[in-house]
């Protein structure tokens, strides 16, 4: 089954660390048939502590907890099996971000490939260690690309929102920074309805660019994962869509024969 959207498919974002890491791994791979034996692309992490607070804190390596019913008074008296531990809920999480670097041969990073993640668009760890990236990317003379097809959260594209003309102000963007050019942007509009758009990504000056096809990978992301059979595209979608994304959400959906109208 393929996506019943053309372009961004929003509910996807329910899935979003596992279709974060597929659009990374074929967006690598694709880039690598593309470039020239002086480049290669890489898929990296940077670590991010997500905490409900949106405050940062230091805590053990725990990932998953489950709360156990016991009271304070059994605590003290309680002896616990090796095999059946007590398991005590942390405030914080620990997650693993992927982002994409082109090297050239001596491995100086050129290019820097980002998808956003919503954790970059909320308050927190995330959002303060994606910041200080787009710093310490641009200062040091490294191309950016930035990619953002979440709805959740606040506008975080190294470009000022208002620098873009209202016209190409759509839910989903992608925006380029080449150091070459440090006053200028190129931004690629992008929605639901229409296919995701082709970003030219740039290399050193003296090379050319090369492609990269979002709805292809968005596509093989769609089916690799099994997406079609996960959804349900009868219950809410989370965010909500506001008065104008609803009505092309419900024609979208009726025409795939996915909900019924009346």
């Amino acid at each position: 089954m393929k996506s019943p959207f053309p372009g961004m498919d929003p509910f996807l974002e329910a899935y979003w660390r596992d279709v974060h890491h597929a659009l990374c791994t074929y967006s690598r791979d694709v880039l690598n048939e593309s470039l020239s034996s002086n480049y290669s692309a890489m898929i990296d992490e940077r670590l991010i502590v997500e905490s409900s607070d949106g405050n940062r804190s230091i805590s053990p390596d725990v990932r998953v907890v489950q709360h156990r019913d016991v009271s304070p008074d059994a605590i003290a008296v309680a002896t616990v099996d090796a095999t059946e531990p007590l398991v005590v809920t942390l405030s914080d999480d620990e997650m693993r971000q992927a982002f994409i670097e082109i090297k050239d041969r001596s491995g100086t990073v050129v290019t820097v490939i980002e998808f956003l993640s919503p954790s970059n668009k909320l308050p927190g760890d995330g959002s303060d260690k994606y910041k200080q990236k787009q710093f310490e990317t641009r200062r040091s003379g490294i191309n950016l690309v930035e990619i953002d097809l979440t709805r959740t959260g606040r506008w975080q594209l190294l470009c000022a929102l208002d620098r873009i003309p209202k016209r190409a102000r759509t839910t989903y963007m992608g925006c380029v920074w080449r150091s070459a050019t440090p006053a200028k942007f190129e931004i690629y509009p992008a929605t639901m309805a229409q296919p995701l758009p082709s970003i030219a990504i740039p290399l050193l000056p003296a090379d050319a660019d090369v492609v990269l096809p979002l709805q292809p990978l968005l596509d093989r992301a769609y089916k690799n994962g099994r997406y079609g059979m996960l959804i349900d595209y009868t219950k809410p979608c989370d965010p909500p869509f506001n008065e104008f994304e609803q009505p092309l959400v419900q024609q979208l959906l009726t025409s795939a024969g996915l909900i019924k109208t009346g």
